[in-house]
């Protein structure tokens, strides 16, 4: 692109910005759902379901990934890693008299290669076959949703004050997977959360 204007080349950038933001709002979307999605597939324990916290941010959503064996979750984190370059690769793509020729081609090669990647693993999502979740479990109220009626709130009976390290130790002890889907609460009725897998079906 040929310009020398100051406005095109914040205009550039502010897309980047624009793009780096909602890439980072898809990856937490993802990342709150990723548990869910696991547990909605196979029997997991503890330590890669109930007692994950969601990674606040995409550098430890790679780790997070990685607990969780969740290749998904890795690559939309890559992605959100990626977007964060754009801001200032974008912004040097219109021309500028005091950048080279090669910097601006490299600039814009990879801003495209960055917006290509960022399209396609948003468009893959539309692929991944999600569990349904009548509430949205970002939100406190949707976390409990998925445990109320469930017997896995026995499990932390007197756990309430004990510290985070040493509840996890007697969660990982007790050695329950989880499972999440259709199930049937302790008040009898049927509903979508998460309970304890014990065997050929729900404790």
């Amino acid at each position: 692109m040929d310009s020398r204007g100051f406005g095109i080349r914040f205009f550039f950038a502010a897309l980047g910005v624009i793009i780096a933001f909602s890439m980072g709002t898809f990856f937490h979307c993802i990342a709150v759902l990723s548990p869910y999605y696991l547990l909605s597939q196979s029997q997991l324990p503890a330590r890669r379901s109930i007692l994950l916290s969601p990674p606040s941010n995409p550098f430890s959503g790679l780790v997070s990934a990685y607990r969780q064996r969740h290749l998904y979750l890795g690559v939309v984190a890559f992605a959100a890693i990626l977007a964060d370059i754009l801001p200032i690769t974008l912004a040097h793509v219109p021309f500028s008299l005091v950048e080279t020729a090669y910097t601006q081609l490299v600039c814009t090669y990879l801003s495209i290669t960055i917006l290509a990647v960022v399209f396609l693993v948003v468009a893959t999502s539309f692929l991944v076959r999600w569990p349904h979740m009548p509430i949205d479990p970002r939100t406190i109220v949707g976390s409990l949703f998925y445990v109320h009626d469930s017997r896995i709130m026995a499990s932390f009976d007197g756990l309430a004050v004990v510290d985070k390290d040493k509840r996890d130790r007697i969660m990982q002890h007790i050695g329950a997977k989880y499972v999440f889907g259709d199930m049937t609460g302790m008040s009898s009725k049927r509903r979508m959360g998460i309970d304890e897998w014990h065997g050929s079906g729900w404790r």
